[in-house]
């Protein structure tokens, strides 16, 4: 560190550690370690803040003064986390906005972590050159997630990992895979520029030209298509930088004997040969963006990333919508998707909810700028902007003169293309919280390099010198120091509670899995009350009444015993969900799965309870089909056919385009005894989906119950071009054909089959039974292959019957 102000041993220290916490933390950006994340994305940056402020408080008390930054913007930085801790009160569930669950981006615990980070860099950064920092970091950490990432794709490492340490998604340890590009694609503009920096000399020059390589390929994969603009924006600028004329100081003697400095003369301008490779890749990686998703989503790849945000429209639509209702205190931080449920009816005057997309469902908005718009109230919205305005300010004077006089242009590129980086990361995309932290360290990093330039030195208090302004002084930082253990501790606490909600939700269903996920949960809820938890306790119930019911060797009475308990329990888990937050819609959902399982178990009487209920929902997220659903379903469950095709009359008028409501449709037309109008009524739902196999498999079903075998072979047949790895539609067309005597067609529709199934044990049987003259007909249907079930994966399945077209989708 070439130091303009001499740190303290403890200032140093501090400083050490909240650098190896940040480079650390950008390590954690492989893909495919499927660690807990809870553990891994929060842990060391918590632990990092938390030494680097003890040891600022422990500087201040060994010097005996107070010292803070020059400028305004960590003023305006603090006060933005007071505001956003101040409105945390004025919504429901506080806990959800200071914490959520462990290490939420928009929460004010992540606003406090990415404060303190802000406010140590700088404040020991004024002075110092973070440019070897940023090479060593990002260059280790870019090496290991390359190298691992490669050897992954060749020898899947991750399949030798003890279960212990596998987390409930395959994401990477802070985030996902477009988290990933992020790391590259900042990789990439940083060794393009050491490579033509010269930083680099032989064999590393050649072993960081192959990275770049490497990292553009894994870009290929992940296929971003804004980090492509971004890095082929930053090729290009390099580019241009390296054919520009470049000043080269030059002492021309004059006629009286004296010297001048001649400016004009250049040195030998340079086509840069890496940065055309970026720019024309970015090229390709643009305009080829969704041939280049369906090549790598084919065999051998078989790579697909399905993350979905909202666009710019909607957010700000849900963003008009919030402050419509709340505009001192905004939706409340971490609190985004109940905007959006309580205003997506409001996106494209309504017609999202008349599209596909219908439940299409986000935690964020498309960009972090506007997640905190709508999640802010207006005084902490128009903080948050005074920041966004001095962060972009400060990246500006990089390039003043003065700065450009006195830097390298190494070091000026780094923090410019690294600043301007992070800036459009910010305004215009969602990173993983470790990676908004790390932008708001990179900003810290500016604003002290701008200081720096013009010399600025921190400001001091001195209390050391007066007794009583010592007393007082040591007196506020032991508090403060106290405050900081208590905080982290409720902080590793809630990474705790989250990482036993992370337990529960894999454990086996068989062998007592159940009783030790409903014992985790109601931990994780007494260390963190979170109506997340509570709703996932009541899943872990239902998982339970649904295994009593499966368990042949329990007796009767066992049975009866355990279903009612697991029942009250359930109620009791969903109640505590809506008294943690009554206005979250999520909460009276676990309420309507709790009920719904009653009606499928004969019990009738809290249908009124459950209308209630489901009304309360459709005041929260208004006009939401999928609950109207539910609605028809259950007035199907108690014969209500009247009620129900009213329910579905309702659903139709706002989604005419919801495929299940023809389904059920002319499913209670076939229990009336009306087969022709069922026919009738999926033609409906034909008109407006004429791409839903779902639709023609109905269809190709009422044909058969009908005894009309040739009609449904027909329908079938469209049905599978429609979706070719249906086994449901294999098995009802082979029995179709094995009903009409077409043996041969039955075994050309199984060994079609038999290609989309890893066990060929099942369909070979059936195929030999079958050229052996037996009946496919009495045989039982085309099964895939069993798979460990999870509670969370049980509990899905537990609420099929009732809410089987809450599916998730994209915008």
């Amino acid at each position: 560190m070439d130091d303009k102000i001499q740190l303290s041993k403890m200032a140093q220290t501090g400083f050490k550690i909240i650098l190896i916490a940040l480079g650390v933390s950008i390590a954690f950006f492989i893909p495919f370690v499927p660690l807990s994340l809870v553990i891994s994305k929060g842990l060391v940056l918590t632990l990092g803040a938390a030494l680097g402020l003890a040891f600022y408080f422990l500087d201040c008390i060994s010097v005996g003064r107070f010292v803070l930054p020059r400028g305004k913007t960590w003023k305006v930085f603090l006060l933005l986390v007071l505001s956003a801790a101040v409105t945390s009160f004025f919504v429901p569930n506080p806990l959800n906005s200071f914490i959520g669950s462990g290490f939420d981006t928009m929460t004010v615990s992540t606003l406090s972590i990415a404060f303190i980070y802000f406010f140590l860099l700088n404040l020991w950064g004024v002075g110092i050159n973070f440019t070897k920092n940023i090479f060593k970091t990002v260059f280790i950490s870019g090496f290991v997630v390359i190298l691992f990432s490669v050897l992954q794709l060749v020898f899947n490492l991750v399949g030798k990992f003890p279960k212990v340490f596998v987390s409930l998604n395959n994401s990477n340890l802070v985030g996902t895979f477009h988290d990933l590009a992020f790391v590259l694609s900042i990789f990439v503009v940083l060794l393009t520029v050491s490579i033509e920096s010269n930083f680099w000399r032989g064999p590393m020059k050649v072993v960081s030209t192959i990275f770049v390589v490497l990292s553009l390929s894994l870009l290929f994969i992940i296929n971003y298509t804004l980090l492509w603009y971004v890095v082929g924006l930053s090729g290009l600028a390099l580019l241009i930088v390296q054919l520009m004329p470049q000043p080269a100081n030059s002492h021309v003697p004059t006629p009286d004997g004296s010297a001048q400095i001649n400016n004009l003369i250049s040195k030998k301008r340079n086509f840069s040969v890496i940065a055309f490779l970026i720019v024309f890749c970015a090229f390709i990686g643009i305009i080829g963006s969704s041939s280049i998703t369906q090549f790598f989503a084919k065999p051998p790849f078989n790579f697909s990333i399905n993350e979905a945000r909202p666009s710019i429209n909607s957010s700000l639509t849900i963003a008009k919508h919030t402050y419509y209702y709340h505009p001192l205190t905004g939706a409340g931080l971490n609190r985004f998707n109940q905007s959006w449920e309580a205003g997506k009816h409001k996106i494209l005057d309504g017609r999202l909810l008349g599209s596909n997309f219908w439940n299409a469902s986000f935690s964020n908005a498309y960009s972090v700028f506007l997640g905190f718009a709508v999640t802010l109230g207006l005084v902490s919205g128009i903080l948050f902007l005074g920041l966004v305005y001095f962060f972009g300010k400060n990246i500006v004077s990089l390039f003043n003169k003065r700065n450009i006089a006195k830097s390298r242009s190494r070091d000026l590129l780094i923090y410019g293309f690294t600043s301007v980086y992070a800036f459009l990361i910010l305004m215009f995309d969602v990173p993983n919280t470790a990676l908004f932290i790390l932008i708001i360290a990179i900003m810290a990093m500016v604003v002290a390099r701008n200081q720096t330039m013009d010399g600025l030195t921190n400001k001091e208090i001195w209390f050391i010198h007066d007794s009583r302004h010592s007393f007082f002084g040591i007196l506020s930082l032991l508090a403060m120091t106290i405050l900081l253990c208590f905080i982290t501790f409720v902080m590793l606490s809630s990474f705790y509670a989250s990482y036993l909600v992370n337990r529960a939700s894999l454990r086996p269903v068989a062998d007592g899995g159940i009783l030790k996920a409903e014992s985790g949960l109601a931990k994780a809820i007494s260390i963190h009350s979170l109506d997340a938890y509570a709703r996932l306790e009541t899943d872990a119930h239902l998982v339970g009444v649904n295994n009593a019911l499966q368990d042949t060797s329990l007796s009767e009475e066992v049975i009866k015993n355990t279903v009612t308990t697991e029942i009250t329990n359930a109620a009791t888990s969903a109640k505590l969900a809506i008294s943690i937050d009554p206005k979250n819609y999520q909460n009276y959902t676990s309420l309507l799965k709790v009920q719904e399982t009653l009606f499928q178990l004969g019990d009738t009487t809290s249908y009124e309870d459950f209308i209630q209920n489901s009304d309360k929902i459709l005041s929260l997220s208004p006009n939401n089909v999928g609950i109207i659903m539910r609605q028809a379903k259950v007035a199907v469950i108690l014969k209500k056919y009247e009620e129900a095709n009213a329910f579905l009359d309702k659903l139709v008028a706002i989604n005419p385009y919801y495929t299940d409501a023809y389904v059920l449709r002319s499913q209670i037309s076939l229990t009336n005894g009306n087969a022709s109008r069922a026919i009738d009524q999926i033609n409906e739902g034909i008109e407006l989906n004429k791409t839903s196999a779902v639709l023609y498999y109905q269809k190709g079903l009422i044909y058969m119950n009908q005894g009309n075998y040739e009609q449904a072979v027909n329908t079938l047949e469209l049905a599978l071009r429609l979706a070719p790895n249906s086994l449901d539609l294999y098995s009802a067309l082979a029995a179709s054909y094995d009903k009409l005597g077409q043996k041969d067609s039955v075994i050309r529709v199984l060994t079609t089959a038999r290609q989309y199934v890893s066990d060929k044990t099942q369909i070979d049987t059936l195929i030999e039974k079958v050229k052996n003259g037996g009946s496919f007909s009495s045989s039982a249907p085309i099964e895939p292959e069993k798979k460990e079930e999870t509670v969370k994966a049980k509990s899905k399945a537990t609420t099929v019957k009732s809410s089987s077209t809450d599916k998730k989708t994209t915008e």
